[in-house]
């Protein structure tokens, strides 16, 4: 799992769903899924737009995919 160009740490997936941590970044970025075989395409639907420091309230979940 990639956001943008920049590798997720604690990936975890299962049958149908992946979470990660998203690594640092600004702006907004497409969320990539690769296996051994291809890398998912990218859309609208898989954009993440990082929110700056002060945007965060501790205890909510900032994107998911």
């Amino acid at each position: 799992m990639s956001f943008g160009k920049a590798p997720a740490a604690h990936v975890s997936c299962g049958p149908s769903l992946c979470s990660s941590a998203s690594p640092a970044g600004t702006g907004t970025v497409h969320v990539t899924v690769s296996t051994a075989g291809a890398t998912g395409a990218t859309g609208p639907a898989d954009a993440f737009t990082y929110a700056s420091a002060g945007d965060h309230r501790p205890g909510t979940q900032l994107a998911t995919k």
